[in-house]
């Protein structure tokens, strides 16, 4: 889903609903969003302590005069009393010990019987702007249920535990006194904030107190009080279905036709099948989303021996988007976007387990796709770096921002840690045990390198070439670091290099227009190749290779080719045609390892 411009802000509350339900929130968000300033200091009374000197005043008490100015005074003292009498004496002025900022904003909301309905979808719009206001701020975002003293809670799944947090108890001055004793032990860095009914009980100390009340001409009536302001809102609100499910199933994806659930699945045209980290396996998109697992042996000779393996479905649960995939063997481990957080499925280390569920990394560090079947490049490494054995997942936004999800040791109730690796990224490829990149740093391109044995990346080239775009292919031999790259400087406009062990001259090459750069291997499978271009031509009917020696046909299609993907690791060729149909064989020829017909059962 493509969100506008203006709700980008919240595509991480967003981006899990079907259009027609994140529509009508946006709309609340946008007009809500003016009744709440930027995150306020906590409330703290008493006046303010000097801290030191920070400025310069023409005023003040004389043991605050400038060391200048008593030189002034020994050196001329007639004009010392002149400036004395004209007020241009200069002083050293205190500098107020100001309170800093709230460290964590909380968040009480009445679920009781005067909020059900109406009301509980202005909460949902508050609980998102509260939520990304202090993210903004750098500060931790907590919320609780009046009706639930004492259990604050966090975590990725926030808005999905909050829509099930409903009461049909109306909230008590015990609730309030024990919320009062539990926000107390918090310290004083907390702003608070009350969303309820307007004559509801409240707790005595509040940065903002929230009241929504249903008005009989529609919508409802939103007022914030804070302790030097007070503003009222007329809030509209969506349709009575609309506004049903967006309470009930918010990320709930309506069913697709029976027709489409049980008839024909045909493999998809606009996504590419991607090869395996390990084994002979290939993941193929599917129209209806999900993908199809084939064997697709690296050898001729067993691609003909034995029985042939049995494909597998995987499918994409409602209302979430795939964000990436990693094929190891014949299993497929995924990254899904469900809920407000980021789940973590079937990756191939203890570490990780069968699935993990962590928070969404602020938009600055990662940048949620808006797509529902987004393939950002992802990828996994076991880490076998000293005293950090663990896993390590790697996935590229549409940004060029790195990110890395790593778990230390094999506990499966080990936490995960979200870190940077690296901005201005644009390219990245992998083989088994090495994650290889490239970042535009200005006019040069820098080439990095993590093995599963490094802690830290490790620069392995520098180029003095801005580049947009860079493919990899593998090294001859994998225990060299002497990878093929591809540097894209213009639209038509590439060049050659080989990095890493044994760097080689680089090599400029134009590709002619309306073709398409698919990747980068070398022009032979022998010792010398030279790092050559696989281009398809602008028809999509012929793939060749394009290096210093020439251009070297690769194969013609008598049907257009859709997508087309080069294994890094194996030189595998894999390309689905206009029909439908999965073909793979080997880069320099021979005969067909897999072929696909153009539809599946979809079951």
């Amino acid at each position: 889903m493509t969100l506008p411009a203006q709700l980008a802000p919240w595509r991480a509350w967003l981006a899990g609903m079907t259009p027609e339900l994140a529509a009508p929130l946006g709309q609340m968000l946008l007009q809500l969003e003016p009744l709440l300033d930027r995150m306020s200091e906590p409330g703290a009374g008493g006046e303010s302590m000097a801290a030191g000197a920070g400025s310069i005043a023409r005023r003040g008490p004389y043991e605050r005069l400038l060391l200048s100015e008593h030189a002034v005074a020994d050196a001329a003292p007639d004009e010392f009393l002149r400036r004395a009498a004209a007020g241009e004496l200069l002083f050293s002025a205190p500098e107020p010990d100001l309170p800093r900022g709230a460290r964590v904003c909380v968040a009480l909301f009445d679920s009781g019987p005067e909020q059900l309905g109406e009301p509980r979808l202005a909460q949902m719009a508050l609980y998102i702007l509260l939520a990304r206001r202090a993210e903004l701020a750098g500060a931790e975002f907590r919320w609780g249920i009046l009706q639930d003293p004492c259990a604050l809670r966090d975590g990725p799944d926030g808005l999905q535990a909050w829509l099930a947090a409903r009461s049909l108890t109306r909230a008590q001055d015990a609730h309030v006194n024990e919320w009062r004793v539990a926000i107390g032990a918090l310290g004083e860095r907390v702003e608070l904030w009350q969303i309820g009914a307007p004559d509801g009980v409240a707790l005595a100390r509040l940065d903002a107190h929230v009241s929504i009340a249903p008005v009989l001409s529609g919508g409802v009536e939103v007022t914030l009080s804070a302790p030097r302001r007070q503003r009222t809102l007329l809030l509209a609100m969506p349709d009575t279905p609309t506004g049903a499910r967006l309470l009930r199933h918010p990320f709930k994806r309506a069913a697709l036709p029976h027709a489409r659930q049980r008839g024909v699945d045909r493999l998809s045209l606009t996504r590419a099948p991607q090869f395996g980290l390990h084994g002979d396996w290939i993941a193929a998109a599917m129209q209806q989303q999900g993908a199809a697992l084939h064997h697709a042996p690296s050898e001729p000779a067993r691609s003909s021996a034995g029985r042939r393996l049995q494909p597998r479905r995987v499918h994409v649960k409602p209302g979430t988007i795939r964000l990436g995939t990693v094929l190891s063997e014949r299993t497929l481990a995924w990254v899904d976007y469900r809920d407000g957080a980021l789940a973590f499925t079937a990756f191939p280390d203890p570490a990780f387990g069968a699935l993990r569920t962590v928070a969404l990394p602020p938009a600055a560090q990662f940048l949620l796709p808006d797509e529902e079947d987004a393939g950002l490049a992802t990828f996994f490494l076991s880490d076998h770096a000293p005293a950090c054995a663990g896993a390590r997942v790697f996935m590229l936004d549409r940004a060029g921002q790195l990110g890395c999800w790593k778990v230390t040791g094999q506990d499966a109730g080990a936490s995960v840690r979200f870190d940077q690796v690296a901005t201005q990224v644009v390219g990245a490829a992998q083989l088994p045990d090495t994650l290889v990149y490239a970042r535009n740093v200005g006019n040069f391109t820098t080439v990095h390198a993590i093995d599963q044995d490094d802690k830290f990346p490790t620069q392995v080239a520098d180029l003095p070439f801005p580049a947009r775009r860079v493919l990899f292919g593998a090294p001859q031999e994998r225990a060299r670091r002497d990878w093929v790259a591809a540097l894209e400087g213009g639209a038509q406009d590439w060049v050659l290099a080989s990095v890493g062990a044994e760097p080689q001259a680089p090599f400029a090459l134009a590709v002619a227009a309306g073709a398409t750069v698919v990747g980068v291997a070398r022009s032979t499978p022998l010792a010398d190749g030279k790092p050559a271009l696989l281009v398809l031509d602008a028809q999509r009917r012929a793939l060749a290779l394009h290096s210093a020696d020439g251009a070297v046909a690769v194969l013609r299609s008598a049907v257009p080719i859709a997508q087309v993907v080069l294994d890094t690791n194996s030189e595998r060729l894999c390309w689905v045609d206009d029909r439908h149909e999965l073909h793979v064989r080997l880069l320099h020829g021979g005969p067909a390892l897999l072929h696909i017909g153009g539809a599946s059962d979809a079951g």
